[in-house]
């Protein structure tokens, strides 16, 4: 119990020192590349659109471990931020854990859970 709540407050304090500087300087994909993010399209899959993070998802999805941070952005060619996902590795099925106050960790994989943290009004439909 000690731990889930370490890592829920941990996700929350990650979110609110992120997005408070991104909307204040009006972070954008764009920007992030620029920067030598790594960021994916996967829009076309139905996914909820750009993903960036500082480590290449290939690399981090290769090593099976451990945890990333992304900001989202709107897909295609939109740069307009939506929120941020943390990915986790993980042997326990967080499926029926809350990550956030609004949702659960999502299985994107066997032992790859999502947890997504959206801006008002932003979540993709």
């Amino acid at each position: 119990m000690k731990k889930r709540l370490i890592l829920m407050l941990a996700v929350v304090a990650m979110t609110m020192a992120v997005m408070a500087p991104v909307s204040a300087h009006g972070l954008n994909k764009t920007a992030l590349e620029n920067r030598g993010w790594s960021c994916f399209d996967n829009s076309g899959d139905g996914g909820a659109g750009n993903h960036c993070s500082r480590a290449p998802i290939g690399e981090y999805l290769d090593g099976g471990s451990g945890g990333l941070f992304l900001f989202v952005f709107n897909g295609g060619e939109g740069d307009s931020l939506l929120g941020v996902e943390f990915l986790r590795f993980t042997s326990r099925d967080l499926t029926q854990r809350r990550c956030n106050s609004d949702e659960s960790w999502s299985e994107l994989a066997p032992g790859l859970y999502a947890c997504h943290r959206w801006l008002p009004g932003r979540a993709p439909a």
